[in-house]
């Protein structure tokens, strides 16, 4: 009996022991340490010598688990070093491939500091007995997102299907790894047709039944949401400016509010790959979202606004839907909720000289925080434009809130610099950028000194703690770290040549020099407040939105051919312009007696040109700089219009088809994205003779 248990003893050792043995022979290895694989060069190169050079003998790298992204175009893979790390820099290395047997030898160089921040390359070969395939690796110590889109050309607002991986190399990260599907579209303006594009990602997923529903996701640590922004910074050579000012203007201000919500939004630093091609640095952050605002977009009583462009002391002008042009919503919400805003504009107006009245219809610390940091940042794109503006109803009382987006204009940079070179310190840190019209203007007029007081006591709190010298200094210490010791910038000047090379040396010396010294214009400023306030008197009127935006297209573009075709004659008349206003609540004595239509598109402008419009007008057509012409049938096909390239006609097919020809050749199909408008704008190159954009209202 003592032999049997013994030998059944001894078996299940073996069992056991044959376990464990396979447990760790079969699991996943860690991987060599860097050093161990780094060799001199003549060993190097006699591995090279010994065997024969191939392609595709691997498929990729894994370092610290990190499945490294590939730039095929430059041949390199990129390693995100994870924040204070202790294996950041002697990392474990691991091959991805299908075949056995190979090893990895780095050629001479250790990961260091140095070497990331100069944009270091460090040469590799994987190889095996008889082969080896060279590569290259690059180090940086920002996070990196590869994007990988259905199609080449990103070119365009539509948006295209994408996968996105993110690797966050922070210390505390709670997901490293970051795997989601989505769509991607070029975003922007002016920066719309800059070369390195900012980009709108929306993050989906595929349910079990295969169908795509919105991915919120935490990405980089900020709250989790579908809806991000990928913004190139294109036009800021040293990649600063949105960045800082969009973080600080949050810390400082961002929760200093009395409905207790955060304003503020955030930007981080990352690298990004498209397709696979390296692509630069980039800053990842989100807008204001409708969750943080605790908005629903069930309900009016809360409204985020944006103000695209309203020049100051000049009308609103409202279309017949009741949306007030220059203006968007946000928040997602019909244009009904315009209604509040047009009531709220009236309530401002009506209320100017009576500081009480003023005062209830906003946030005073909102407003005073807003005007603070527009001038201290030298925003000059968001004097009158590019500002969020919160409008909450609670019962039959309204308060508006501001906060300030896009803020790449900023700390002397101005576009009305004579070259794009000169544009980033064009102004002097003594220029002051007041937002002194409007509510804010009304404001401060009925009782300059109450606000002045106010703007000190905010003043010398952001001095004391945000403001200080010491913490702006560690601020920027922090941002010049992550642009140009993560090695980010140089690579960024290898790819675009809008930046150069010797900044890299100087760092944001420049920028922080100037920041300084803004602080010491705005300490003068706050002690002794010049507003520069207009003596002129806010007024307040409404236009019809249809004829200003066709008229400010037809007329402030001097190159383009357009044609304006009038498809409800009715909107030329000023009895159906006044009706529109009224049936919008508009006083009757706020309707702009020049705001009609036809109004518009006659007298647009310093250089108008003071033309009728025959009643039975459906087209209005206008080459370059030429007088306009005036058509009653080319959309029955039944005239031409004549340039010097030829005669314009127009086809209707009948499928609903819509070309427009050049003498006998069709030049393009028209595609509306709906019938119900009074007004459509076809916009064409003169060069190309191609369709440019269609324009409906």
């Amino acid at each position: 009996m003592n032999t049997y248990r013994k030998k059944i003893t001894i078996c299940l050792l073996i069992v056991v022991a044959l376990i464990i043995f396979l447990t760790f022979a079969l699991r996943d290895k860690p991987g060599e340490r860097f050093h161990d694989l780094v060799l001199e060069n003549q060993e190097y190169q006699s591995l090279m010598n010994s065997r024969t050079e191939t392609t595709n003998l691997f498929d990729g790298i894994i370092i610290e688990e990190q499945e490294l992204f590939y730039d095929s175009t430059e041949d390199y893979y990129m390693y995100s070093l994870i924040n204070d790390d202790a294996n950041a820099f002697d990392p474990s290395v691991k091959l991805k491939s299908t075949h056995s047997g190979l090893k990895i030898a780095f050629l001479e160089k250790e990961i260091s500091k140095d070497l990331i921040s100069q944009n270091g390359t460090i040469d590799f070969i994987v190889y095996d007995r008889t082969r080896y395939q060279r590569s290259h690796l690059k180090c940086t110590t920002l996070p990196v997102i590869s994007i990988n889109t259905s199609q080449e050309d990103l070119m365009t607002r539509d948006d295209i299907t994408m996968s996105l991986k993110l690797f966050d190399n922070s210390q505390d990260a709670t997901d490293r790894f970051t795997v989601t599907d989505g769509l991607i579209h070029r975003r922007g303006n002016s920066s719309f047709a800059f070369p390195k594009g900012s980009y709108k990602l929306s993050l989906t997923r595929k349910s079990s039944t295969g169908n795509s529903h919105t991915n919120s996701m935490s990405l980089l640590g900020m709250p989790a949401d579908d809806d991000w922004i990928l913004t190139s910074m294109y036009g800021d050579k040293e990649k600063i400016r949105d960045v800082f000012s969009t973080n600080l203007w949050a810390a400082s201000f961002g929760t200093d509010n009395k409905a207790g919500i955060n304003f503020g939004t955030e930007f981080k630093y990352v690298e990004v790959f498209i397709n696979g091609k390296y692509n630069g640095i980039y800053a990842l952050g989100y807008k204001l979202r409708n969750d943080q605002l605790k908005i629903s977009r069930n309900s009016n009583d809360r409204v985020l606004f944006y103000n695209e462009d309203q020049p100051p002391y000049t009308p609103y002008y409202v279309d017949r839907f009741g949306n007030v042009a220059n203006f968007s919503v946000l928040s997602g919400q019909s244009s009904d909720c315009f209604s509040s805003f047009r009531e709220y504009l009236m309530r401002v107006y009506f209320s100017q000289g009576n500081k009480e009245a003023l005062y209830d219809l906003v946030d005073i610390d909102n407003i005073v925080d807003y005007f603070l940091f527009i001038n201290f940042i030298q925003g000059m794109d968001n004097t009158t434009w590019n500002q969020n503006m919160l409008l909450d109803k609670n019962g039959d009382k309204y308060t508006l809130y501001y906060s300030p987006w896009d803020m790449d204009y900023t700390f002397g940079r101005s576009y009305y610099a004579e070259t794009v070179s000169a544009e980033h310190y064009a102004l002097s840190p003594e220029d002051m950028f007041l937002v002194n019209y409007g509510t804010i203007g009304s404001l401060i007029k009925c009782d300059e000194d109450a606000f002045s007081d106010k703007m000190r006591e905010k003043y010398d709190q952001m001095r004391a703690t945000l403001w200080s010298d010491e913490q702006i200094d560690a601020l920027i210490s922090e941002y010049e770290s992550q642009i140009f010791s993560s090695g980010a910038f140089l690579r960024e000047c290898s790819v675009w040549d809008n930046v150069d090379e010797s900044d890299n040396v100087s760092g944001l010396s420049r920028f922080r020099s100037y920041v300084h010294e803004r602080l010491k214009a705005m300490d003068k400023f706050v002690n002794d407040p010049d507003y520069s306030l207009s003596d002129e008197d806010e007024e307040l009127s409404f236009g019809m939105a249809e004829g200003y935006l066709a008229a400010r297209l037809m007329f402030e573009d001097t190159e383009a051919i357009r044609l304006l075709e009038i498809k409800d004659p009715q909107i030329l008349d000023y009895a159906s312009y006044q009706e529109t206003m009224k049936s919008l609540g508009i006083p009757e004595d706020m309707i702009k007696t020049d705001g009609s239509v036809r109004d518009q598109l006659c007298y647009y402008g310093d250089d108008a040109y003071y033309w009728s419009i025959p009643e039975d007008t459906e087209l209005i057509a206008k080459n370059g700089e030429d007088a306009p012409i005036c058509s009653s049938d080319f959309f029955k096909g039944e005239s031409v219009i004549p340039l010097p390239q030829g005669d314009l006609s127009y086809h209707a097919g009948g499928d609903g088809s819509e070309t427009i020809y050049l003498g006998d050749e069709p030049l393009f199909s028209l595609e509306s994205t709906t019938d119900d408008y009074c007004l459509r704008l076809i916009i064409i190159n003169p060069e190309t003779m191609t369709l440019e954009d269609i324009y409906q209202w």
